[in-house]
C-alpha cells in the first residue's frame, strides 16, 4: 500500500470535501474545531499556513467549502429521520441565499433557514427555523437540542464576526471601501433601498 500523499489536493476530495473545494485547500474541519474550542489564535495560524492572506480571502471568498460540506451535524450522524422519499443522509447540501437577509440549507434529514430583519441602525432580529419530515415525532425521531446544535455553534461564530465588523464600522477612522465580488447582490440591494428612500423623500417634498 502506498503512503497517503496529503500534498496531492485530490486526496482531500476523497475524504474531506470541504477542504478539496477550498481553492487554498485550507484544513476547514481543523480550524473550525479550534474556533469551537475558543482557540482563535491557533485557528488563525492553521488558516495562515495554507493562506498567507486570510484577511483578504475572508473578504473575497464565496465559501465554496459550504456546499461541499457533508456533515451539517456535530458527529456526522443523522439528527432526524430522512425527509420524504430521500434516504441518503450524506448526499450533500442544497443551499439557497436570498441577499441580503435570508439563507437556507437542506440536507437529507432536515432543512434550516435563517432570516435577519433590521430593527434599527444598530440592531437586528435573527429568526432561525428547522424543518423535519412531517411524520417525525419529537423525542422519538428527533431532538430539538441535537437538531439545532450544529447551527447554534456556527451561527454564534458568524454573529460574533458581524458584531466585530459593526464595531469597526462605528470607529471614527472607518472609511467605506468597494464591495467584494461576493457582495455584488448586497450592493444591488443597497442601491434599490437607497432609491426607495429617495422616492419617499421626493414624494414627501411634493406633498409638503
Amino acid at each position: 500500500m502506498k503512503p497517503t500523499d496529503i500534498g496531492n489536493p485530490d486526496y482531500f476530495h476523497k475524504v474531506v470535501d470541504c477542504q478539496w473545494a477550498c481553492p487554498a485547500h485550507t484544513p476547514v474541519p481543523e480550524y473550525i474545531r479550534l474556533i469551537a474550542q475558543g482557540r482563535f489564535g491557533d485557528a488563525y495560524m492553521v488558516n495562515w499556513k495554507s493562506n498567507v492572506f486570510p484577511g483578504i480571502l475572508g473578504r473575497t471568498c464565496d465559501r465554496p467549502c459550504e456546499p461541499a460540506c457533508r456533515r451539517t451535524r456535530i458527529d456526522g450522524k443523522a439528527v432526524a429521520i430522512p425527509m420524504g422519499a430521500h434516504k441518503d443522509l450524506d448526499a450533500g447540501v442544497v443551499g439557497l441565499v436570498c441577499y441580503p437577509n435570508f439563507w437556507m440549507d437542506a440536507v437529507g434529514d432536515y432543512i434550516w433557514t435563517m432570516r435577519i430583519t433590521a430593527e434599527s441602525a444598530s440592531q437586528c432580529r435573527i429568526d432561525l427555523t428547522w424543518l423535519v419530515d412531517g411524520k417525525a415525532e419529537e423525542g422519538k425521531d428527533y431532538n430539538i437540542e441535537r437538531l439545532a446544535e450544529f447551527w447554534k455553534i456556527t451561527g454564534e461564530q458568524d454573529w460574533k464576526l458581524c458584531e466585530n465588523n459593526f464595531n469597526g464600522i462605528e470607529s471614527s477612522r472607518y472609511q467605506p471601501g468597494p464591495y467584494a465580488p461576493v457582495e455584488l447582490e448586497v450592493a444591488k440591494f443597497v442601491e434599490w433601498y437607497v432609491e426607495r428612500l429617495r422616492e419617499g423623500v421626493e414624494a414627501t417634498s411634493i406633498v409638503g
